[in-house]
C-alpha cells in the first residue's frame, strides 16, 4: 500500500472519528480480516482487548500541507510561520499511535490515541458511509509489521527502546519536580506558613485512621454554617470579615443545598431530622465550590455517641485550602476526620507522587493507569517546558509485554483438517502428540499442532485446500519441500511430512517412512484416523532428547499397550 505520513493519517484519523461506522461490504471484509489477523497476538483484558503500537513518520513539510494555501487562508504570515507550525504539531520525527481492537458480542471497535475511529455494528447496515479503506489498510499493513516483528522476537524490545517518555506511564517526586519548576512550588506554598506545614504534618505523623475519639453533643444548621465559617476565615475567603456565616455558606457552597439553608439555625432537632429524612440529590456539603474532583467537602457524621466533621478535598489546586481548613477546625477542638491526611502532608512537603499519564489522555481519575497498590493525588502529562529534565528523574513503568498467542490445534480443529483433506481425496495419516491421543482414543494433552503424513504427490493441492482456509507458510529454519507447517491467524498449525513409496514399498523421496509405519488406527474426539501402530509410535519417540511431554506420550502407550519403556525414559521414573 502507499505510504502514509502522519499529517495524511491524522486526517484520516479525524475523519474517521466523526463517523466510525464501517458499512460498506468490501470495507467491513477488510476489517474483519484484520480482527482475524489479531488473533495471532494474546488478548490483555477482556471483550478480546488487544493492544499494538503503531508509528508513522513525520515527513516534509510539504507532506505537513502546502504554503500558499496556509498563507491565502491567513493562518501564517511567512514561511517561517510556515515551518514553526510544522514542528508545533510534529516535534518528533515519528509519531506513535496507541491502537486498541476490542470485540463486543457483535460490535468489533478499532481505537487509535483513544478515540474510537471504527467500528462494525449490528445496527449500522442502512448508514451513509464515506470510503475507509485506505485507513483500513495502513492498519492492517502495519498489524502484519508487528506480527512478524512479535515472531522475529523484536516487538517489544524495539517499542521498549523508541516509545517517546510522552508515551508511557510514569511519576516523578513532587520534591524532583520543583527543583525543576521552583517558581511552581513558591505559587503551590504562597499562602501557607512554614509553621502551618509543621503543625500539620506534626498531626499527620500521630494520625490515627478511623474516626475521630471525641464528639460533639449535638449539631444544628447554625452551628455547621459557624464551622463552614471557620474554613472560610481560616483562607480569607471574600466577605470572611464582615459576612455572616449563613451568608458565608451562601456565597461560596455549592448551592444545591437540600433545605439546609432553610433550617431554623438553632433547632438540633431540626437538623437531626433533615439529616436523616430530608430530600437526598443536592450537594449541601460541597462547602467550597468546585468540580466534579476540585471542591471541598465538609460532612457532619453522627453515630450512638454523637457528633463529628469530616473533611474532603485532596485535589492539588484545593490541598492547601483543605490544610487550613483542617488546621482551623482542629485548632478550635472540634472532632474531624480528614480524607487523604497522611497524603495530603506528602503532597505539602514535596515527598508524594505525581503520576504522569499517556499525552492525550486527561490527567483525572487516572488510577486504572497505574498499580493497585500506589495512589496518586494528581496526575499531569509530561510538559513541554524541561520536558527531558523531567524525563530524566521521573520513573516509568515498563510497557506491557506483547505477546503471540500460544498456538493450540483443538480436537475440533484438527478433525475439521483431516476431514477437509480426507474429504478431497488425500491420504493422510496422524503423527506427533495427536497421533498419540488417536491411538490411546482420548486427549491426554494441549497440542500445539497437528502432526500429519502425506505421500508426496498430494502437498499441491493440501497446500491450496489449507490456503483457501486462510493457512499460510510459517518459517522455519529446517523447512524444506517435504517437512513444512502451516498456519493460519488463529494460532493453528499443521506440521506436514510428506514423502514416496516407490511400487514396491520403497521411500525413494522425502521423510523416512516405512509401508509398515503407516498402518494404525485409532480415533480423534470419536472421529476414526489413520496413524502409525503404538511400537511404531514409541520408536518414533526415541534417538533425541526426550522430555517430559514425550515421557507421558510415550509412558501411556507403553501402559495400554503393554510395551516396554525405552531406557533413555528411565530417568523419568521415580523410585517406588
Amino acid at each position: 500500500m502507499q505510504h502514509l505520513f502522519a499529517p495524511h493519517l491524522d486526517f484520516l484519523i479525524g475523519r474517521a472519528k466523526n463517523q466510525p461506522a464501517v458499512i460498506g461490504e468490501d470495507n467491513r471484509a477488510a476489517l474483519l480480516r484484520l480482527f482475524s489477523k489479531l488473533q495471532a497476538i494474546e488478548a490483555c483484558g477482556e471483550d478480546e482487548r488487544r493492544e499494538l503500537w503503531l508509528s508513522a513518520e513525520r515527513g516534509s513539510i510539504e507532506d505537513f500541507g502546502d504554503y500558499e494555501e496556509y498563507l491565502d487562508e491567513g493562518e501564517v504570515e511567512s514561511y517561517e510561520e510556515f515551518e514553526t507550525l510544522w514542528h508545533d504539531y510534529y516535534p518528533e520525527p515519528v509519531k506513535w499511535y496507541p491502537l486498541t481492537t476490542v470485540v463486543y458480542r457483535d460490535y468489533y471497535s478499532v481505537f487509535l490515541d483513544q478515540k474510537l475511529v471504527l467500528q462494525i455494528a449490528p445496527d449500522e447496515e442502512n448508514k451513509y458511509e464515506y470510503d475507509k479503506s485506505e485507513l483500513i489498510a495502513w492498519l492492517s499493513a502495519r498489524a502484519d509489521d508487528c506480527i512478524a516483528s512479535l515472531k522475529a522476537g523484536t516487538y517489544n524490545d524495539r517499542i521498549a527502546q523508541s516509545l517517546p517518555a510522552r508515551k508511557r506511564v510514569g511519576k516523578i517526586l513532587r520534591e524532583d519536580y520543583w527543583r525543576i519548576f521552583p517558581e511552581e512550588k513558591a505559587a503551590y506554598l504562597q499562602h501557607i506558613t512554614p509553621e502551618e506545614i509543621r503543625s500539620f504534618t506534626a498531626m499527620m505523623q500521630s494520625h490515627l485512621p478511623g474516626t475521630p475519639s471525641a464528639r460533639l453533643p449535638e449539631m444544628t444548621a447554625g452551628l455547621f454554617f459557624d464551622y463552614c465559617r471557620l474554613g472560610y476565615e481560616a483562607n480569607n475567603y471574600e466577605g470572611a470579615k464582615h459576612l455572616s456565616p449563613r451568608e458565608l455558606y451562601l456565597a461560596h457552597a455549592d448551592g444545591r443545598h437540600d433545605g439546609l439553608l432553610d433550617l431554623p439555625e438553632d433547632s438540633a432537632e431540626a437538623f437531626a431530622d433533615w439529616k436523616k429524612n430530608g430530600k437526598k440529590g443536592g450537594h449541601p456539603w460541597e462547602v467550597c465550590r468546585g468540580g466534579n474532583s476540585t471542591h471541598i467537602s465538609l460532612y457532619a457524621r453522627r453515630d450512638d455517641n454523637g457528633w463529628w466533621l469530616e473533611l474532603a478535598g485532596s485535589s492539588h489546586g484545593r490541598s492547601v485550602e483543605t490544610i487550613k481548613f483542617y488546621l482551623a477546625l482542629v485548632n478550635h477542638g472540634l472532632p474531624v476526620l480528614l480524607h487523604d491526611g497522611p497524603a495530603l502532608a506528602a503532597m505539602i512537603t514535596g515527598q508524594d507522587y505525581i503520576g504522569i499519564v499517556p499525552e492525550g489522555i486527561v490527567p483525572r481519575y487516572c488510577h486504572s493507569w497505574f498499580p493497585k497498590n500506589e495512589k496518586f493525588l494528581e496526575y499531569m502529562n509530561l510538559p513541554w517546558e524541561n520536558a527531558e529534565a523531567v524525563a530524566q528523574l521521573a520513573e516509568w513503568y515498563p510497557l506491557m509485554e506483547v505477546k503471540l498467542t500460544q498456538p493450540e490445534m483443538t480436537a475440533e480443529a484438527a478433525v475439521s483438517i483431516l476431514k477437509l483433506l480426507e474429504q478431497n481425496g488425500i491420504e493422510v495419516y496422524v503423527d506427533g502428540g495427536w497421533g498419540v491421543d488417536a491411538l490411546l482414543g482420548e486427549q491426554t494433552r494441549r497440542h500445539e499442532d497437528l502432526d500429519i503424513a502425506v505421500p508426496h504427490k498430494y502437498v499441491p493441492q493440501l497446500r491450496m485446500l489449507l490456503a483457501a482456509r486462510g493457512y499460510e507458510e510459517v518459517p522455519r529454519p529446517d523447512s524444506w519441500e517435504c517437512n513444512f507447517v502451516l498456519g493460519d491467524t488463529q494460532g493453528h498449525l499443521v506440521d506436514v511430512h510428506s514423502y514416496t513409496f516407490d511400487e514396491t514399498g520403497k521411500n525413494i523421496f522425502g521423510v523416512a517412512y516405512k509401508p509398515h509405519h503407516l498402518t494404525g488406527t485409532g480415533t480423534i474426539n470419536g472421529y476414526p484416523v489413520k496413524c502409525p501402530p503404538p511400537d511404531v509410535m514409541v520408536e518414533f519417540h526415541t534417538g533425541y532428547d526426550v522430555d517430559e511431554d514425550d515421557y507421558r506420550d510415550v509412558k501411556a502407550l507403553c501402559e495400554r499397550f503393554d510395551i516396554p519403556l525405552p531406557e533413555e525414559y528411565a530417568k523419568f521414573e521415580k523410585p517406588d
